[in-house]
C-alpha cells in the first residue's frame, strides 16, 4: 500500500521575496550586518557597516521582518555594483 502524501502547507509570509544569497555573502564580506531589534509593538531594522549602527524607521511585524532584512541586503549590494 502507498504512502500518503503529507499536505504541504503554504503561509503567507515569504512569497513575494527572492532571496539572494549572493547579495547577502557579498554584504557580510564588506561588513554590512542586518539584524532586528524589538521595538514598541514589533520590530525596527538595524544597518551595521563597519562599527556604525544605523537603525530604520519602519517598523516591521515578527513576519516581516525577514523580508525587509532581505530586501535591505538586496538593494545594497545592487547599489554598490551599479
Amino acid at each position: 500500500m502507498a504512502r500518503r502524501k503529507k499536505p504541504k502547507v503554504r503561509c503567507g509570509c515569504h512569497m513575494d521575496i527572492i532571496y539572494d544569497m549572493n547579495a547577502q555573502k557579498w554584504c557580510f564580506e564588506n561588513g554590512y550586518r542586518i539584524y532586528p531589534i524589538v521595538n514598541e509593538g514589533g520590530y525596527k531594522l538595524v544597518i551595521e557597516y563597519k562599527g556604525q549602527k544605523r537603525t530604520g524607521q519602519l517598523l516591521y511585524t515578527r513576519d516581516e521582518w525577514v523580508d525587509g532584512v532581505w530586501k535591505l541586503y538586496s538593494q545594497i549590494y545592487a547599489k554598490q555594483k551599479a
